[in-house]
């Protein structure tokens, strides 16, 4: 899960030093959208914002400026807490209001 303040500002500056464009970016990003959004992505010089990031998916969930930490903190947990449960699927179903018959 990718959770990225909305103030954040996102590019790929391999072209504008030589570089070899996309070592690492490219698989990951591939994976999200796809090869010719990828491909654009990497060759352009163009600084996305996390709207626009978000927008083509590469990113899952935009938050306020400075509660990026408070948000990733609040995800850990709740992944904790699903982790330590007895009975996981019942504890995301509580998670997210819906009520467990037994």
């Amino acid at each position: 899960m990718v959770i990225v303040e909305g103030n954040a500002r996102f590019a790929f500056p391999d072209s504008t030093f030589n570089l070899i464009l996309g070592m690492g970016a490219f698989s990951y990003l591939a994976r999200r959208t796809n090869v010719s959004v990828t491909k654009r992505i990497i060759t352009s010089r163009h600084v996305y914002s996390a709207q626009e990031r978000f927008a083509l998916g590469i990113i899952d969930q935009v938050v306020d400026p400075d509660a990026g930490m408070q948000r990733r903190y609040y995800t850990y947990n709740t992944i904790q807490y699903v982790a330590n449960s007895e009975n996981p699927v019942t504890s995301v179903m509580n998670l997210v209001g819906l009520a467990v018959s037994g």
